[in-house]
Parts: C-alpha cells; structure tokens; sequence
C-alpha cells in the first residue's frame, strides 16, 4: 500500500510538471521588461521603420548565405623552436642557454632536477649521467602551477618558451 502512494505521488507530481509547459506560439525575449512576446508582435516589430536596420551592401554574408563556411583560413600555427626530442641529452649550460635560469634546482648525487617556469607551465627537466659520465636530461615533462589545475603537454609546455 504504501509503494502505491509512492508511485502515485510520483505520477501526480510529473503531471503537474507537464501542466506548466509553455504555450507553442510564444517566444521569450531577453531584453524586453515584458518576456512573454507573441510572433504577430515580433514580426510587426520587424517591420517597424522607427528604428530601420540596413544591411551593407559590402556586407558578403547579407549576400551570399554561405560566405561565412567561405571565410579566409587561419594562418597556420608557427612551427615550435624546438621539440622535446631536442633537449634530451643536454647538459646543463645547453638547457640554460634554450630555457634561461631555471626557477628551481634540487641536486641529488651526480643527477639535478630543475624547473623552468614560463608564464603558462613549468618545464620538468631530470639530468642523471649517461654512460659516458656525462651529466645531461633524460626526461621532460610538464606541471601546472598549482595541484589540480589542468597540464600542457609537454610540447605545448616547450612553445610557451618563446
């Protein structure tokens, strides 16, 4: 009995839903006082001459309805200065001379760990000795500045630091 006046609760509560439906033929305008505005009083107000709106004859979009998929391409993205592939296997006054003065250096036996910082990240560079002995990057990443906010990639990272 009482799963019955759930359920009938419920259909009750969804018609009284459908029961505030907006009438078909009005349309909401958001910048008049009154929002209930009916179509007649749209179309009378379009043609209205107090306040006539000419289109430019200039204007190709008033003209021809698919100018606007018609439009100039962008131009092509500038190819970055450098790849992640690039500063792998530099030392560290290479990676200062691409990158300036790192914002943090922890040095940790032979190997380092520094952070660049550009104004949109901050460039992850581990150095550790290669099997020569010398010391040079092995990995790249890329952080944001505080916990949680959403990370470049690491290449996007890399063409902040124009």
């Amino acid at each position: 009995m009482n799963f019955r006046n759930v359920v009938l609760g419920f259909v009750l509560l969804l018609l009284g839903a459908c029961s505030s439906v907006p009438k078909v033929g009005s349309l909401s305008n958001p910048f008049s006082k009154n929002r209930n505005v009916e179509a007649a009083d749209l179309d009378s107000a379009a043609n209205n001459d107090e306040n006539p709106v000419e289109a430019s004859p200039t204007d190709p979009s008033q003209t021809d309805p698919l100018a606007i998929n018609r439009a100039a391409p962008a131009a092509p993205p500038t190819p970055p200065r450098f790849f992640v592939s690039d500063l792998m296997g530099l030392n560290v006054s290479q990676l200062d001379g691409i990158l300036g003065s790192p914002s943090f250096v922890r040095r940790e036996g032979a190997g380092q760990f520094r952070r660049y910082a550009s104004e949109m990240c901050n460039l992850i560079i581990i150095l550790q000795r290669d099997v020569s002995g010398r010391v040079v990057s092995t990995q790249l990443s890329s952080r944001g500045f505080i916990a949680g906010e959403p990370v470049l990639q690491t290449q996007e990272c890399l063409n902040s630091f124009g």
